[in-house]
């Protein structure tokens, strides 16, 4: 047992000067000294290799839902490394701005990784492992996921359209906006936990299940549409906002009186909303995109490449629920999520890439001197052209007409008033 929680006992011989100079001082050194220690990427693989177990032992107790568990488990691991990259990324970042925005995204795709693992394995031991249980942390759990991923996109956009706000402000309207938001879409199910069994899909699903055990009772086992609608009253919740037919009505939902397929009507009005969640992140995004495009102002290297992938991510996001909603069984929903899964970790895959470019750009001499010019007199820095801009000035254009820049101003100015040029490369 420690001596104390602030205190990391070492006992083991120490390889690296470092240690075993903290170690002659004081053979108790803080864990916050330890880590100084560490390079990136061994703090990487500390924060992904617990994780990773237990994403993998929470995945592996819980029962397989229909071949899903192999796509499901790859995309959680990838939202932990993703995660992992990032909170040490935000370690690294010289403007705190920054690091606030990769901290963020730290922080969302670490939850998304470990929530549901976490909560199989509490399970095991605090025995709420029932049917409701389960339900209702999905349902929350997926309103707090999509909670998380537009307060991110929302705080992203805030601090680059206004860099003098404050980052308390930033966080503070960045609340405000997201919690009404969410508050807006998905309020039935603050007021009402069981909503989704109250929604009108579901109201008109038991209205005609009741009135086929009547028929069944009276002889008619497997009843006509004609015999459902003769029997049904017309003061449906469903048919008042739409133009639909009584008849095209009981036709559309007769299908899922097919085994466990009614539960995808319990679930269509919930994706319906994340989709609606996920287009306001998409619009966040797109803001970003065009200030960037119109505005063109010095940021850190491939911040804005990395906003492009997000944007596919959400994409991604909001092209899996509404396609969850058309389903019309359920192996053809688990098709779909598990095609699903490997799209959305294909994504994950690409922003992995970009922010360990940027994070082995922080730790050269040169990405260290433009990010802290940039943090003390952005004016008078031009954007940093990264390997990809340099592809597809060397794919698409003329580096003789461009002077080997990403982008040329007009127009002389003085020797004292030139701005620093980073974006010149040796060949």
């Amino acid at each position: 047992m420690l001596p104390s929680c602030k205190f990391l006992s070492l006992t083991r011989p120490a390889k690296s000067p470092i240690i075993k100079q903290l170690l002659n001082q004081d053979p108790r050194i803080s864990i916050v000294d330890l880590t100084r220690t560490m390079t990136p990427n061994r703090k990487i693989l500390a924060i992904c290799i617990p994780l990773a177990i237990l994403v993998v032992l929470g995945r592996a107790i819980e029962p397989k839902e229909d071949g899903n568990l192999l796509s499901a488990t790859v995309v959680l691991l990838m939202s932990v490394l993703l995660g992992a990259v990032a909170v040490v990324l935000s370690e690294m970042e010289y403007q705190k701005r920054i690091r606030a925005v990769f901290l963020n995204f730290g922080i969302f795709f670490l939850i998304n990784g470990v929530g549901w693992p976490l909560f199989n394995l509490i399970g095991l031991t605090c025995s709420f492992q029932d049917t409701w249980s389960r339900f209702f942390m999905n349902q929350y759990f997926t309103i707090g996921y999509f909670l998380m991923l537009a307060a991110s996109v929302v705080f992203l956009v805030l601090e680059r359209v206004s860099k003098t706000m404050k980052i308390s402000r930033l966080y503070s309207y960045t609340l405000l906006f997201v919690v009404c938001l969410v508050a807006c879409i998905f309020g039935p199910y603050f007021t009402n936990p069981k909503y989704s069994y109250t929604s009108p899909n579901v109201r008109d699903f038991k209205a005609i299940g009741e009135l086929m055990q009547k028929l069944g009772i009276s002889g008619i086992r497997n009843p006509t549409t004609i015999q459902i609608v003769a029997g049904l009253d017309s003061g449906w919740a469903e048919l008042e906002a739409s133009e639909m037919t009584l008849e095209e009505r009981v036709e559309e939902l007769l299908p899922y009186f097919r085994g466990n397929d009614y539960a995808l009507l319990i679930y269509r009005d919930l994706w319906i909303r994340c989709f609606w969640m996920s287009v306001v992140s998409i619009s966040f995004i797109l803001v970003f995109i065009v200030y960037q495009y119109f505005c063109d102002p010095p940021g850190g290297a491939y911040i804005e490449k990395t906003a492009w992938c997000l944007l596919i991510y959400c994409l991604f996001e909001a092209f899996h629920f509404i396609s969850y909603t058309q389903a019309s069984d359920w192996e053809e929903l688990t098709r779909m999520r598990s095609v699903g899964y490997y799209l959305t970790a294909s994504g994950m895959i690409t922003m992995i890439g970009l922010v360990t470019l940027r994070l082995n750009f922080l730790q050269s001499f040169e990405g260290q001197y433009y990010e802290r010019r940039l943090a003390l007199n952005p004016t008078r820095v031009t954007r940093w052209r990264d390997a990809f801009d340099t592809w597809i000035l060397r794919k698409f254009m003329d580096n003789r007409d461009l002077d080997r820049r990403f982008l040329v101003q007009s127009g002389r100015k003085g020797k004292d008033e030139q701005p620093d040029d980073f974006s010149r490369r040796e060949e």
